[in-house]
């Protein structure tokens, strides 16, 4: 589900979960576990499995299982957004496939994305489901103004797109992809690990005060996402 490697201090984290690495409860879960346990490393490149760095939830099993695995499943995903943003060391997102709803999110975590290919965007006003807080302050990190404009637009882009609406730092061809988020990464690594994470603490605090402020919206957010006129609107989507 999600495998390790390290090279010099840096740990290269991919996951591998399905065919699109969709978000379900343990995915959240592993991915929470592993950021609590990076603090050994330099910085850490975080990639998905070359189809897709990750599609976001898992809304088959959300509509199957129902708002009992929902509670859980948000509060597992709140967690790890939580967790994954509070990251002290450097970390850089490789997308080599599509970053979409929460695995673009999860992309915005990181300090830098780069991306080689597939589609990144925030679809979900179209597919019917409210952001919670923890969503809407990391984007709101990553595109500052131009958050509006990608919410409201519900667009996947393409890399060159992405880079045009903020979502990623840089293009990368695929076959340099690893090898070029390494290199941003080992950048990154060479200042004194407390400067940089300070500077990084001192950046993101904003963002990180308003998220602790609504920390515990799981229970929430699992009756809006359960709704039946947002679980009508996720049967048509899963119709498609």
């Amino acid at each position: 589900m999600i495998d390790i490697s390290e090279q010099d201090g840096v740990a290269t984290v991919r996951i591998s979960h399905g065919k699109v690495n969709a978000l379900d409860l343990e995915l959240a879960r592993g991915l929470r576990d592993a950021f609590e346990s990076f603090s050994s490393y330099r910085a850490v490149v975080l990639t998905g499995n070359g189809r897709a760095f990750s599609a976001g939830a898992d809304l088959r099993r959300l509509l199957d299982e129902g708002e009992p695995y929902a509670v859980e499943f948000l509060t597992a995903l709140e967690e790890l957004y939580t967790t994954a943003f509070a990251c002290p060391m450097p970390v850089v997102a490789a997308i080599e496939g599509h970053a979409i709803a929460g695995g673009c999110v999860l992309a915005a975590t990181a300090d830098v994305r780069l991306m080689s290919g597939g589609t990144i965007g925030l679809p979900e006003l179209v597919v019917g489901v409210p952001f919670p807080t923890v969503t809407v302050e990391i984007m709101r990190h990553v595109l500052g103004h131009r958050l509006a404009s990608v919410v409201y637009g519900a667009k996947a882009y393409a890399p060159d797109d992405a880079l045009r609406a903020g979502l990623i730092d840089e293009v990368v061809a695929a076959e340099v992809l690893l090898a070029s988020a390494r290199e941003r990464a080992e950048a990154l690594a060479a200042s004194p690990p407390s400067t940089f994470t300070r500077v990084k603490g001192s950046l993101r605090a904003p963002a990180a005060e308003r998220i602790g402020a609504a920390r515990g919206e799981g229970a929430l957010m699992a009756r809006l996402w359960t709704l039946p006129e947002v679980s009508a609107a996720l049967s048509r989507v899963l119709a498609r």
